[in-house]
């Protein structure tokens, strides 16, 4: 549902609440010594009225089950209440970037709080080499309807030919849709990703071979093949907006260095310092520029949705890279620090 939606029996009926005085969980916090350094104090959430509260689709066993057994380290422990705070429904900011060495557990503690969260889990994303515009519009493989209507009908009769089953179930293996063995289907939606980093004309190139390869072994016109090409479709974002998933932006620091640029107002809109944010795109269609757009609306919002980032330091080398400027100001930060001495 959309949390602007959300009745208050609905709420509590999402509240698992740790922290309270029957139920106490630890935490940590900072605080400047005599010498104005930091030190780290760990005590306990223990109030009744204020419990550290998790809201979840999951029963209150399981949430506070998983909580204590992955239990953060003492030095991050604020990291996991921050991420549980900032998941509350009334709360603006649905975003947190985590930044560290390699294997400190920036995305196994996210991972922790999406699947005590949400039975679904999280959806990961690995940013790794990526053009961060893709999250908002994503190139997508259109094999045309033509090429579709006809290879849909060969498989409906039973005629698809074992060539086409090898080439199909090599190039994407989740595509045929099978029922007791017998394939009965495919689903288009499995063979539409374009490799990362693939460029529009290689993306294109492969998929015209593909499907003439496939049109030889069943004999379809070759014309059909005239009609592939590659389209936009609007990203990820949009995806868990609209399904309230808990996103995870893996080694979000290694993307294409310059492309958070694209995502400036996203932020903005992430952060809660806007209410609705539209993503605009234009492409060419049969020659001609078409301009297609989405608006994301906090009103619309559903409930459960929240994007993490996680990213490795800059040190780590070349391939890791900062952030402009403009996407740190918009962006909570917190940084994994060496392991202390209590963790």
């Amino acid at each position: 549902k959309k949390i602007s939606g959300l009745s208050p029996e609905e709420l509590n009926e999402l509240s698992k609440t740790l922290g309270t005085s029957g139920l106490p969980y630890p935490a940590s916090h900072f605080v400047t010594d005599a010498a104005g350094k930091l030190q780290m104090e760990i005590g306990i959430i223990a109030d009744d009225a204020h419990p550290l509260t998790a809201y979840s689709n999951r029963s209150h066993d399981y949430v506070v089950g998983q909580l204590y057994r992955r239990m953060a380290i003492p030095s991050l422990l604020h990291v996991q209440k921050e991420s549980l705070l900032r998941r509350a429904p009334e709360s603006k900011s649905r975003v947190m970037l985590i930044l560290g060495k390699p294997g400190t557990g920036k995305s196994g503690g996210a991972k922790t709080i999406a699947d005590a969260c949400d039975a679904r889990g999280a959806d990961v994303v690995d940013c790794g080499g990526r053009n961060l515009g893709d999250l908002l519009w994503e190139q997508v493989i259109d094999y045309g309807e033509d090429f579709k209507t006809a290879l849909t009908e060969r498989i409906r009769s039973g005629k698809l030919t074992a060539e086409s089953v090898n080439v199909i179930e090599k190039r994407y293996p989740e595509a045929l849709v099978k029922e007791d063995g017998k394939i009965i289907g495919i689903d288009w939606s499995k063979t539409a990703a374009a490799e990362q980093s693939e460029t529009d004309e290689a993306a294109l190139e492969r998929s015209i071979k593909f499907a003439k390869t496939i049109a030889e072994y069943e004999s379809i016109p070759t014309q059909t093949v005239n009609s592939v090409g590659i389209k936009k479709i609007p990203g990820v974002i949009k995806r868990w907006h609209e399904e309230g998933r808990t996103g995870i932006l893996d080694e979000y620091t290694k993307s294409v260095e310059g492309s958070d640029d694209s995502l400036q107002t996203v932020l903005q809109y992430l952060n809660g310092e806007i209410d609705e944010v539209t993503g605009t795109n234009t492409m060419k269609v049969a020659g001609r520029d078409e301009t297609y757009s989405y608006t994301l609306k906090r009103s619309e919002m559903k409930t459960g949705f929240f994007v993490y980032m996680t990213g490795n330091d800059q040190e780590d080398g070349v391939s890791t890279h900062m952030l402009s400027k403009s996407a740190y100001s918009r962006l909570p930060v917190f940084k994994i620090e060496d392991p202390l001495s209590v963790d």
